[in-house]
């Protein structure tokens, strides 16, 4: 038979020694001989939160898209990652107009890596009704997960979306929303991809910001006209709003940064199911198919031997016992 004598089909069998590389920016990974499958998990950059106004509090950014899957790749062989950067918050608009480009969030950028795209988070506007309304809209997160962002009050802006989770609704006039939580990848078991908090609009000193999204995602503005918080670096999460305020001037309302992305490549071990057996006569030659060993502890005891009797005149008298048996641990 083509496979080897063995029926079924031909899985393809990877000795990888689960080296893990991490990326944090642009970077090339040349693969192990013996390496058939990675798995790899690329993070796109998170958006920049909008600028809080003189009437509203700024959106919270998107975090950027997340891929992690298992791919097939050739040994001894080199590719080349990107790593996405985050998107700028937004400066304090100009009066007049109360709306410019500046007053919202640059989109965070594209991870790749083996031929895969994770998108970075867009920006966020809206046409909601009156020229500064706009800024308070928040970003969704990045393809493929594309979690939508919150829903905004009277003022308060809500919460960008996560690579986890929606972005927080804001939950009255003047609060802004939570971000959405990022997620936790199963290759490195860490948690990224947090949303940007949305910013309040003349809250008390301290109040009226929304969280940022676990996993890194930066805090909206608290207070009046305070900036909103720059996502993690390197978490692909959205930066937080910054708070409005009647009189705000100036740039101290801006928004807070997008986190820049990352790759993580996991060169696998894998030998499930049916394989070639000329692969596995050729590897266990070579001294390179995956091991799985035991270590037990044990002991045995051997039978003791039996007491012996002597019969005098029809009387039984009994002698000395037998000897115990040998054991081995």
């Amino acid at each position: 038979m083509a496979n080897g004598g063995i029926i079924g089909p031909i899985n393809v069998t990877s000795r990888g020694k689960c080296k893990v590389t991490t990326f944090t920016s642009n970077g090339n990974i040349c693969t192990q001989a013996t390496t058939r499958v990675v798995r790899a998990k690329i993070l796109a950059g998170g958006a920049g939160g909008n600028t809080g106004n003189v009437s509203n509090g700024g959106g919270g950014g998107g975090a950027g898209g997340l891929i992690c899957e298992d791919i097939n790749v050739c040994g001894s062989t080199q590719y080349a990652m990107v790593v996405g950067g985050g998107g700028a918050g937004a400066s304090h608009p100009q009066s007049p107009p109360l709306e410019n480009p500046g007053s919202f969030g640059s989109a965070g950028t594209n991870s790749t890596g083996f031929g895969k795209t994770a998108t970075g988070a867009p920006t966020h506007i809206a046409d909601a009704p009156g020229p500064s309304n706009r800024v308070r809209t928040s970003g969704t997160s990045g393809a493929p997960q594309s979690n939508a962002g919150g829903s905004p009050s009277d003022r308060g802006a809500g919460g960008g979306g996560g690579v986890g989770a929606v972005g927080g609704d804001s939950p009255g006039n003047s609060v802004g929303g939570a971000g959405g939580a990022g997620t936790t990848s199963p290759v490195d078991c860490t948690l990224h991809g947090g949303g940007g908090g949305g910013g309040g609009w003349e809250a008390g000193s301290g109040a009226g910001a929304g969280a940022g999204g676990p996993g890194g995602g930066g805090a909206g503005g608290a207070g009046t006209a305070n900036p909103g918080a720059n996502a993690s670096t390197n978490t692909g999460s959205g930066g937080g709003g910054g708070a409005g305020d009647c009189g705000v001037s100036g740039s101290t309302s801006s928004g807070g940064n997008g986190g820049s992305g990352r790759v993580v490549v996991k060169e696998l071990d894998k030998a499930s199911g049916v394989w070639r057996l000329g692969d596995v006569i050729d590897s266990l030659d070579e001294g390179t198919w995956p091991k799985r060993t035991a270590s037990i502890n044990y002991m045995v005891v051997a039978g003791g031997g039996g007491g012996g009797t002597t019969n005098i005149g029809g009387q039984a008298y009994y002698s000395s016992g037998g000897g115990a048996g040998g054991y081995r641990a």
